[in-house]
């Protein structure tokens, strides 16, 4: 069907309106020229042109420097819309994906068909440049890429614009890793040649913050991103993000908080007991084991490893890691040998080594060598094992006799005058 011309004052009433339509996106500032051989420039981008790309078609008006307005549709009212281009009140361009169709209209000119035999005008989506022909009933084929007679390189892109992005909720928390989610709403112009997730410990995350990017996106869509590095107990703020020439955009702010880490205590029993308590618990938590002797056995420390850390049968710890504990018996005999020393041994002596009967009163006394000392503590060792338990701070310690023991009164000087100290310890 052939659409017949439009009486002047249908453009003059388009000029008025068309300074108040919805912008999509525009032309760029540089790479705005299409060429006519009998025409010459066509200027996609010209003052009060606004030219408008959007989705499924085309709005505003181009200007030819020897023909005047070009009008790219009736419509002025942005978002969705398809050109009948039935007659002269629903002509324009339409845009399927990236293949351009339909008229534009010049009254110098007539009409000018985006998609005509032998030609047809497409938009790559990766860099918005326009390419091909368009055809003039009276100015023959429109030429939207190409090189000028001195050499120059002309051609109509739209304008960069940044991607949008948004930030759904964080998923697969852990103590130190989760997963982001994002979605591209929009690729900008060009595609861009970042996107993921950025995270830290305040608001607004940015780029220059931690971050995971995945590269150049080729489509819109949904996406995950891999969150690592956290710390466990600690909240967290992400932002999804796509980056291209024209900027950096972010989603909006994801709140979450990593859990805290999670530990085994495995109590052991030696012959002669049982324990209580084994379990998993979580970072900081204050745990007690227990051990309980059997009948005719005492309890006589927790290791682990080959090193002592407690004395008591009930021994509590803050977790701050995995615990293999073993919980130690010795079997009840008629007699024990008690043996006690000083360390250093100049600095004194001790009393009351030797055997003793089960159940016997011991009292354990150290003698110190001079008054420049004093005793510090008793502790108890055990051979082939490291560590010990403090088990007095008295000169006389004093307990019934359960098992064999080996223990050490530990003395060191006073602080006094260094003259004093080499006269006492003469």
């Amino acid at each position: 069907m052939r659409l017949r011309g439009l009486p002047a004052i249908f453009i003059m009433l388009g000029l008025c309106l068309m300074t108040g339509q919805a912008l999509g996106q525009g032309i760029d500032s540089t790479h705005k020229y299409a060429w006519s051989e009998n025409t010459g420039w066509l200027n996609f981008n010209p003052a009060q042109g606004d030219v408008a790309v959007y989705a499924t078609h085309l709005e505003g008006y181009v200007w030819g420097e020897n023909v005047g307005w070009i009008r790219l549709g009736t419509h002025t009212g942005g978002g969705t819309h398809t050109y009948a281009n039935t007659d002269e009140t629903n002509y324009g361009v339409n845009r399927t994906g990236n293949q351009l169709s339909g008229f534009a209209w010049s009254e110098n000119t007539g009409w000018i068909n985006f998609n005509p035999t032998h030609g047809g005008v497409s938009i790559n989506p990766a860099t918005g440049d326009f390419s091909g022909y368009a055809w003039g009933e009276n100015i023959g084929w429109i030429k939207f890429a190409g090189t000028a007679l001195d050499d120059t390189v002309y051609k109509v892109k739209m304008a960069d614009t940044a991607p949008t992005v948004t930030t759904q909720a964080v998923t697969g928390i852990g103590t130190t890793t989760a997963t982001g989610h994002g979605n591209i709403t929009d690729l900008g112009t060009p595609n861009p040649t970042a996107y993921g997730a950025c995270w830290s410990t305040t608001a607004d995350p940015t780029t220059a913050d931690s971050c995971t990017d995945k590269g150049g996106a080729a489509s819109t869509g949904a996406f995950t991103a891999n969150i690592t590095g956290l710390s466990a107990g600690t909240t967290y703020y992400v932002r999804a993000f796509a980056a291209n020439t024209a900027g950096t955009s972010y989603g909006d702010n994801r709140q979450f908080t990593t859990t805290l880490a999670t530990y085994t205590v495995t109590p052991t029993a030696g012959t002669g007991g049982t324990v209580s308590d084994a379990g998993t618990y979580a970072h900081g938590t204050q745990v007690t084991v227990q051990a309980f002797a059997a009948s005719g056995y005492v309890f006589v420390n927790w290791t682990e490893g080959s090193t002592v850390v407690s004395c008591d049968a009930q021994y509590s710890f803050r977790v701050t890691g995995n615990r293999t504990l073993r919980a130690n018996f010795s079997p009840v005999r008629s007699q024990y040998t008690i043996a006690g020393a000083a360390k250093p041994a100049s600095y004194g002596t001790v009393n009351g080594s030797g055997p003793y009967n089960h159940g016997a009163n011991v009292t354990m006394t150290v003698l110190l060598s001079h008054q420049g000392v004093f005793l510090t503590n008793w502790i108890e060792t055990w051979p082939g094992l490291a560590g010990y338990c403090v088990v007095s701070e008295d000169e006389q310690y004093t307990f019934p006799a359960t098992r064999n023991r080996n223990l050490t009164a530990n003395v060191r000087p006073k602080t006094l005058p260094g003259v004093l100290m080499l006269l006492l310890d003469e």
